[in-house]
């Protein structure tokens, strides 16, 4: 879900790095392997079909990045390779959905051009692949994407996790200090703190080192051990510190509370989101002290996450019913999810908070909750993300993230660049009761004839959801009245009823269903 980016499926390639063209194997016996996995994936995947031959040459003049003079065009039936205007290879164009044809096409103009040009004959294997992949993904949409092996490696370990101390660092002026530690991480069990200083890991100093470099020595294989030398203000002696690196995945979940007000933030959304919500859920209903009468849902500026955790997050709030529904060209991209009856906070009011950084799978939660009448949604209009994306593994260990489906929410209106637009928008609103009236009031009146809520989401035409996002831009900052008119929603029952209602009568009825298959595998992601 990004960038924000909302990852879908993993589909996995082997991943074991390679040159652009094997040593020992000329360029016209076998294609290279991170291009045929690049287009077979796009002609299977993507979620319109594309004309591979269009792309292929797109992605080839990418090279262009390394070296200007290099071009490649079509001419007819044949594919031309130009250095400085001279033609170096002609090759006859193929079929444009041949995927395994047309990554011969590129592995040939590549050692063509690496035969002619200095500039790309000395550019190492990664940067190469990323001036070509990078370019051909700009034929697709603007979520799609490639991420060469180092990028792709740290988001595999923000959405997977990765064997670590659990700690944030910051590294400046040849200082590494300790930001951050996760409770019950190796690093806490071991006893380090916050503003602890590492001098050495492993023996090795951390004067000369950046913070990747410092991250990655930190991280290992998980049940190995690294060792640290820390300094701690107000202590002389230095710290030799063991610690066993686990699997950490960064927290993704924070429970405060506002009085009787429930306040859930969720971050993003990862490996562990819907199961850390349950297990966050199920110790505020069982902790008796706080008499939770409200719960604001946070969703602001999250840029989204794993389509399978959203759906866990929103099946903890909600009774029988749908939550999401993909549709794309791939059959197994038309998929529909539904809660089972399982509300773990009992029909307790809820407001969720949204704003123009609350993206993709951020999106699915925030529209569940609206269309099924669960919560009354506050704050500015959402991003608008509203695709699905599904990551690749290439054999350079880099990623493809191809969108492949398109999302519709409970109420059958698709959110790709529609977004959530709240029931209460909070742009220009002061935190006192008479306000909050008067958006209701405000909100009442575009129900009526010509007002931007008579039409149900469902039915609106472009310039219908161009007309409701303008009445509540989408804003990056996070207002403290966000919180402040929640909490009087929550606190005041008729307000919420009023408030509820309104958003129903705006939204319209639940439109889409699940078939028993789709419900089962809904089940089957639930923690």
């Amino acid at each position: 879900m990004a960038g924000a980016a909302l990852v879908v499926l993993g589909v996995a390639l082997s991943a074991c790095t390679q040159n652009p063209l094997p040593s020992g194997e000329a360029a016209d016996e076998r294609p290279d392997r991170v291009f045929l996995a690049s287009l077979q994936e796009v002609s299977d995947l993507y979620i319109d079909p594309i004309d591979l031959g269009t792309l292929a040459i797109t992605g080839l003049n990418g090279l262009t990045k390394v070296a200007p003079t290099f071009l490649a065009a079509r001419d007819g039936d044949v594919i031309r390779i130009r250095d400085d205007r001279r033609d170096v290879l002609e090759i006859p164009a193929p079929p444009s959905r041949n995927a395994s044809a047309w990554a011969s096409v590129m592995t040939k103009a590549l050692a063509a051009a690496r035969s002619g040009q200095p500039k790309i004959a000395e550019a190492e294997g990664d940067a190469v692949y990323d001036a070509v992949l990078t370019a051909l993904v700009g034929g697709l949409d603007r979520f799609s994407r490639y991420a060469g092996s180092d990028v792709a490696r740290e988001q595999r370990a923000s959405r997977d996790g990765f064997g670590g101390i659990g700690v944030t660092i910051n590294v400046e002026n040849g200082v590494v200090r300790i930001v951050s530690v996760i409770p019950e991480s190796p690093a806490a069990m071991a006893g380090v703190q916050v503003d602890d200083q590492i001098l050495t890991i492993d023996g090795e100093g951390t004067a000369k080192l950046d913070q990747r470099e410092v991250v990655q020595k930190l991280r290992g294989r998980v049940d190995s051990t690294v060792r640290v030398t820390v300094a701690r203000p107000g202590i002389v002696d230095l710290l030799e510190v063991p610690i066993t690196r686990q699997r950490i995945v960064v927290p993704t979940i924070r429970v405060d509370h506002i009085g009787p007000i429930a306040h859930v933030r969720i971050l993003s959304f990862n490996q562990q989101t819907g199961r850390k919500l349950v297990e966050s859920l199920e110790q505020l209903m069982a902790d008796r002290s706080h008499h939770v009468r409200g719960i604001i849902l946070d969703l602001r500026n999250n840029p989204g996450g794993l389509l399978d955790q959203a759906v866990r997050v929103a099946d903890a709030f909600l009774g029988e019913g749908p939550i999401i529904a993909t549709r794309g060209r791939h059959p197994a991209s038309n998929q529909s999810f539904e809660a089972g009856a399982r509300d773990l906070v009992r029909g307790i009011p809820m407001v969720v908070l949204i704003n123009g950084g609350s993206a993709s799978a951020a999106e699915i939660v925030a529209a569940a909750l609206q269309d099924r009448g669960r919560a009354v949604v506050v704050g500015s209009a959402s991003y608008g993300k509203g695709t699905v994306q599904t990551v690749m593994r290439l054999p350079n260990d880099g990623e493809l993230t191809l969108t492949w489906a398109r999302l519709l929410s409970p109420a059958g209106y698709a959110l790709h660049e529609h977004g959530v637009i709240p029931t209460i928008c909070t742009n220009g609103m002061v935190d006192d009761a008479a306000s909050l009236r008067v958006s209701l009031q405000k909100e009442s009146r575009t129900l009526g004839p010509g007002g931007v809520n008579a039409v149900p989401r469902a039915q609106l035409d472009d310039a219908g959801w161009r007309a409701l996002r303008a009445a509540c831009t989408g804003q990056s900052r996070e207002q403290d009245v966000d919180v402040k008119l929640a909490e009087r929603l929550l606190t005041d029952g008729g307000l919420f009823q009023r408030a509820l209602r309104l958003s129903q009568a705006a939204v319209g009825t639940p439109r889409i269903g699940a078939s028993l298959a789709d419900r089962r595998r809904t089940a089957e992601m639930r923690p």
